[in-house]
């Protein structure tokens, strides 16, 4: 009965935003960017994705017809990524997030397996996108019968495995496809993306931008990962995941945290010169 309603309910907002929904199956932009405001967001899954959402929906009026109304939050399904970047606001800049790689990995599990209110179960790589040879012997998907330190040795046995069957971006689903990598990958939908400084804030700076930009007081609750009590930090050691997938996360993070601003401001170019040096740290 539950799975039931969920399903109605996406048919639902589907037909509501269908226009949105058509864009989104014409653009195939897994990670893009949204608009606030007359300000920039990345949108990086799992890195305050929906709470970004919610504020760029706002400006819809079937969006806060149904949360103000009905009480529903359809930000997956109203926001579209934009086409093209133009200056919209001076100085020219892009807000981004970036959250605790293990953090954000097992926010996945949780969300993805833990939580999986659908009979099927959740894919680790692009299914519908990309065809595995006939000899592909490992399993791509993940129940809630695997725990998160079998989600994170499937993962890099995946990796391991599929390095010449495709780029790795093109092969993972996009919540498994790091932070970074989702960033760099922006110049393929945004080609003058060199044109604009990336402002990137640590996760935990989310409320104070979006209260700036909002010109209200916003306090939102986005780390599902402090709720229980699982030692997910000791799967992610045993696998040491983080440091063979998720490393230039991890230094960024770092960096992040280091900073005497509470963020970095860097170019395009100087992103991407950031993370050629990440291997010599």
């Amino acid at each position: 009965m539950k799975f039931r309603f969920i399903f109605l309910r996406q048919i639902f907002f589907k037909i509501i935003f269908i226009d949105k929904y058509l864009v989104k199956k014409f653009r195939k932009k897994d990670v893009g960017i949204i608009k606030i405001k007359k300000n920039y967001f990345v949108d990086i899954p799992k890195s305050g994705s929906s709470s970004i959402k919610h504020y760029a929906a706002l400006s819809s009026k079937r969006y806060k017809f149904l949360f103000n109304i009905l009480g529903f939050k359809p930000v997956h399904n109203s926001v579209v990524p934009i086409d093209n970047l133009v200056e919209i606001n001076k100085p020219k800049e892009i807000f981004l997030f970036i959250k605790s790689p293990g953090e954000r990995l097992y926010s996945v599990y949780k969300e993805k397996v833990l939580d999986n209110n659908f009979p099927i179960n959740f894919n680790l790589i692009k299914k519908r996108k990309f065809i595995l040879p006939n000899n592909y012997i490992l399993k791509t998907s993940i129940s809630k019968n695997n725990t998160f330190l079998d989600f994170c040795h499937k993962i890099k046995d995946l990796r391991n495995n599929s390095r010449e069957i495709s780029s790795l971006n093109n092969f993972f689903d996009k919540h498994i496809v790091s932070q970074y990598d989702h960033i760099l990958n922006l110049q393929s939908s945004y080609p003058n993306i060199e044109e604009f400084k990336l402002i990137i804030y640590p996760i935990k700076k989310l409320n104070f931008v979006l209260s700036n930009i909002c010109k209200k007081k916003i306090s939102l609750k986005f780390n599902s990962t402090k709720k229980d009590n699982y030692n997910f930090e000791k799967d992610l050691r045993i696998t040491n995941i983080i440091d063979e997938i998720y490393f230039k996360d991890k230094i960024l993070y770092q960096k992040l945290l280091q900073s005497k601003e509470g963020f970095l401001e860097l170019s395009y170019e100087s992103f991407k010169d950031f993370g050629k040096n990440f291997n010599s740290i």
